[in-house]
């Protein structure tokens, strides 16, 4: 592994994404720990990469690796890009198990690997400058892509399980409608800044199933149930009865609610 330091005055490329603020900027702790790593040589890099604790020093931030690895690919050094992805999928595993934890056991392995190639696909993308946030807020970036591949995986899966077979029960719709008890919250009336706590956070403080049915019902926008049975709901699903759904829900509701309560939000 050849040493990182090609440019003789560590210059460190500009973003280039255009936000409606503008142009994208890295924070200048990050610059600065960028140009720091462009100037020690291998050995002393792998000793920083094998640093995991992000508070202890010679912690390596993710955003950094981002950059580090796109350079290295623009330089051609393979060895670079290798031992930097390595670390970078390292740190990936504990962030991803976070996320992915709102998912039902059989489906948090394929999950995972899913966000890992969206991850890197864009990173190792040099035609474009998708990564680019990566390097701005490497956290809001992946809680992006994990909800993107989170709905991937489970849409995949559920829909596969939908057979019409399945039987259901209690078949007025209107009743779930005009039940008080529903409330319609939505994480749509959350902060962006929140949403990444909200699916690391909130969601694990409900039970496996009532987790499940108030994803599938307030992000995925799934029906309780319908008189249609080509049509996928969360009660057919389930096997159970579109009030036991909705008992779920309330419940969910109500321990989001006071989890919202907790922090102020």
């Amino acid at each position: 592994m050849r040493n990182l330091k090609v440019i003789q005055d560590n210059e460190v490329k500009p973003l280039t994404r255009t936000t409606k603020a503008g142009v994208l900027k890295r924070r200048p702790e990050v610059e600065d720990q960028i140009k720091e790593v462009l100037g020690i040589d291998a050995a002393a890099l792998d000793q920083r990469l094998s640093v995991r604790n992000y508070q202890a020093d010679g912690f390596i931030k993710p955003e950094a690796i981002v950059y580090l690895i796109r350079r290295s690919l623009d330089l051609g050094d393979d060895d670079s890009v290798n031992h930097l992805s390595t670390a970078l999928v390292g740190r990936l595993t504990r962030m991803i198990a976070g996320k992915v934890s709102i998912l039902s056991p059989n489906l948090r392995e394929d999950c995972h690997s899913e966000i890992v190639v969206r991850v890197f696909a864009d990173i190792v993308d040099l035609s474009t400058d998708r990564a680019d946030y990566a390097q701005v807020s490497f956290g809001d970036w992946l809680g992006k892509k994990a909800v993107d591949s989170i709905r991937k995986c489970w849409k995949e899966h559920t829909q596969s399980q939908i057979t019409d077979s399945l039987t259901r029960e209690d078949k007025g719709g209107d009743e779930d409608a005009a039940d008080p008890e529903v409330r319609d919250f939505r994480p749509s009336d959350l902060r962006p800044e929140e949403y990444g706590l909200f699916i690391d956070k909130a969601l694990r403080v409900l039970k496996d199933n009532e987790r499940e049915a108030y994803v599938m019902r307030h992000l995925w926008e799934w029906e309780i149930e319908n008189a249609d049975t080509q049509i996928p709901t969360i009660s057919t699903y389930f096997g159970v009865s579109p009030r036991t759904i909705r008992n779920w829900l309330v419940s969910a509701d109500k321990k989001i609610k006071t989890w919202r309560d907790q922090r102020g939000t």
